[in-house]
């Protein structure tokens, strides 16, 4: 947002930038407005990843305090937290990739 208010300040001579500009402001907000679905989903996994964390660490806890075989079971939750974390880049770059799609379509309707 704060690179964008610093373009349109740059943009405010220059018809063809303030033009495209506003395109990505257009394209950002969209996006933004409808992908608050991702945004509920991205708490829950993020709640789900402290928890698989916790989880981890008190098994971890467990095999240095009491037996090694408690060390065993972390290996879940710690497999867990990768799996949350790749669908988490996952969906960032799918984000990213709409955003640019969007926005270079954008660009070839305007010429």
């Amino acid at each position: 947002m704060f690179k964008q208010s610093i373009a349109l300040f740059r943009a405010r001579n220059d018809s063809t930038l303030a033009k495209a500009v506003a395109a990505d402001i257009i394209v950002d907000g969209a996006i933004g407005r409808f992908g608050w679905p991702i945004t509920l989903a991205k708490f829950w996994m993020c709640v789900a990843l402290l928890a698989s964390i916790l989880l981890a660490a008190l098994l971890l806890w467990l095999g240095l305090a009491g037996h090694w075989a408690f060390w065993f079971p972390s290996v879940i939750p710690l497999g867990l937290s990768y799996l949350i974390l790749r669908l988490w880049r996952g969906i960032n770059l799918g984000l990213d990739r709409v955003s640019s799609l969007a926005k270079s379509q954008l660009k070839n309707l305007k010429t």
